[in-house]
């Protein structure tokens, strides 16, 4: 300070006046601020020549640990860097691992994910291998220019804390905020840690403050967005935050704005009828989250080097929605150069687009689309709001008013003109052929474009009506007793089946529901492997042999 000090002095000629005294202990202030941050730089990962060094929390405190040659190596700095050493550790705001530890390969790895998540949370099948990449992804997040957020929706009691402690906890460097923190200290924790932000109960309710969090959300998704802030006691100097970084939300209601909604992979959480998954977090769940994110460290240490963005930019995911594909293209930078993963991730991903479709299709724009899509295939001429409204009546045994079918239409891009029809005038949906095929591709079930010829209407109607009315078995098709089970699934009579497929029924039990991928793991013990337990399965699903409703269990009678 004695040097600073007299550095200053030395601009005056004569003793200093009491207000240049005060800018002096301001300046004084200032270069030591100034000095002290040069001098101890924090970070808690840094890249030196093609070698990372991450921080990780030991007995003796916060430390760097590397690969030497597969080996590895803990550090106390790294050239003039040192372990970010503050109280968000102490507290648990922000979890490290302790070490690290080997795995045997990408695919065991993430299958240790998805066993660990469907031990202690129950979502469907189709989310969990989505959480399950989802995780390893944000070990890598560094690598890529977007990255979703995965977000978990539903009333109390559903489950939206366990998601954030089971799923965001394995995630790279979880910052913990609850909803009610102000946005300037999400700010600097994202800027500090750069890791992956968990937020529970994120509908805040204070105006100014969800918008901030929009903010932060929108501009979080894709790198190089950052938010320009004014300092407090400053407002001439400019502070700019970058947000991007993965984000676990837990939240009660969507948010209005449609933007940040395409950019969440939603699971809507309901109450558990498992009996298998604890109350109460026992203690090994915490050994087994400790492990696993110390194999998730080593999976970053050894993959930083072999994962390249340019891998994905052209990647091919077939015929896969834009907003989708843009959300799911980051995952892909997992197995880019293992195709085997990455053919099996292109099938789920066809089958997540499927139970997004079946979603929409329910909703009241869906309703109104399927309706348009299936007049149309019957050749119905000069369709109007009316006749829509009719074909919803049909199918979904719903009144809808032609004037809620009319606003819905001119929602999606739909135009409707005045036309004179015997004598009398009729407001006719205008027949816009590339408007509708988007909207057939996004709302309709089964929908192949023109370009191959649709034939079975009947079959995409009994598709409709199931998924509106899923959980709805009929009564003479389910055994009396098991009339209670009604929720997870019926089975009905087998005629002829292959002795594998016998193989893979036999798995299913009427005293103890399961997930599919329980069965998968069942089936694997039997010799099946899960391309083959997973062909079996959907044919037997096609063919009405067995009942998937949305909660993802399965029963045999």
């Amino acid at each position: 300070m004695g040097e600073i000090l007299e550095e200053i002095l030395k601009k005056f000629d004569d003793q200093p006046t009491p207000e240049e005294i005060n800018e002096i202990n301001k300046e004084i202030k200032r270069k030591r601020r100034k000095r002290e941050s040069e001098k101890n730089k924090e970070t808690s990962s840094y890249e030196k020549d093609g070698q990372l060094y991450e921080e990780i929390m030991t007995e003796d405190g916060p430390k760097f640990i590397t690969l030497n040659d597969g080996k590895p190596v803990v550090v106390d700095y790294v050239d003039d860097y040192l372990p970010i050493n503050d109280n968000a550790i102490e507290r648990g705001a922000v979890l490290l691992p302790d070490n690290v530890e080997d795995f045997e390969d990408l695919k065991t790895l993430i299958d240790d994910i998805s066993k660990f998540i469907h031990k202690y949370l129950d979502v469907s099948p189709l989310f969990l291998k989505i959480s399950s990449f989802y995780v390893a992804l944000t070990w890598v997040y560094d690598k890529l220019n977007t990255i979703p957020y995965l977000r978990a929706l539903g009333d109390t009691g559903c489950g939206k804390t366990r998601f954030l402690d089971v799923i965001g906890k394995i995630c790279y460097k979880p910052i913990l905020i609850s909803g009610a923190v102000r946005p300037a200290p999400i700010y600097r924790m994202i800027n500090k840690w750069r890791g992956t932000v968990v937020i529970d109960e994120a509908d805040f309710k204070d105006s100014d403050f969800y918008n901030e969090v929009v903010t932060i959300l929108n501009c979080g998704f894709e790198r190089g967005k950052p938010v320009i802030r004014c300092d407090k006691d400053k407002p001439n100097d400019l502070e700019f935050f970058d947000p991007f970084c993965p984000k676990l939300i837990a939240t009660r209601q969507k948010f209005k704005d449609k933007a940040l909604e395409s950019r969440c992979i939603t699971e809507i959480m309901r109450e558990t009828d498992r009996k298998d998954i604890p109350v109460n977090l026992p203690p090994e769940f915490f050994k087994e989250q400790e492990s696993l994110r110390r194999k998730l460290l080593m999976f970053r240490l050894k993959y930083w080097n072999l994962i390249k963005l340019e891998d994905i930019i052209n990647i091919d995911l077939g015929e896969i929605e834009p907003r989708l594909r843009q959300a799911m293209n980051p995952l892909c930078i997992l197995f880019s150069k293992d195709e085997r993963m990455f053919n099996e991730f292109k099938e789920f991903l066809a089958k997540y687009q499927k139970e997004l479709i079946e979603e929409r299709a329910s909703s009241y724009d869906g309703m109104i689309v399927n309706g348009l899509y299936l007049l149309l295939k019957d050749d119905f001429e000069n369709i109007s709001s009316s006749d829509i409204a009719e074909k919803i009546k049909d199918i979904y045994k719903i009144d809808v008013s032609n004037v809620t079918v009319g606003r819905h239409l001119k929602n999606l891009g739909a135009d409707i003109q005045p036309k004179r029809i015997d004598g009398k005038i009729k407001r006719c949906v205008v027949i816009d052929k590339k408007l509708f095929n988007k909207l057939f591709k996004r709302y309709v079930t089964n929908f192949v474009t023109d370009d191959t010829d649709v034939t079975d209407v009947t079959l995409h109607m009994q598709t409709l009506q199931s998924n509106l009315h899923r959980n709805v078995v009929e009564k003479e098709k389910t055994p009396e007793k098991d009339k209670k089970n009604e929720a997870y699934c019926t089975v009905t009579s087998v005629t002829t089946v292959t002795s594998v497929t016998d193989k893979v029924l036999e798995i299913y039990s009427s005293d103890d529901p399961k997930s599919y991928f329980e069965l998968e793991t069942e089936a694997q013990k039997l010799g099946i492997s899960p391309e083959e337990f997973e062909k079996i399965h959907n044919k037997l699903k096609k063919d009405g042999l067995i009942y998937e409703p949305r909660s993802g269990y399965y029963l045999k009678t």
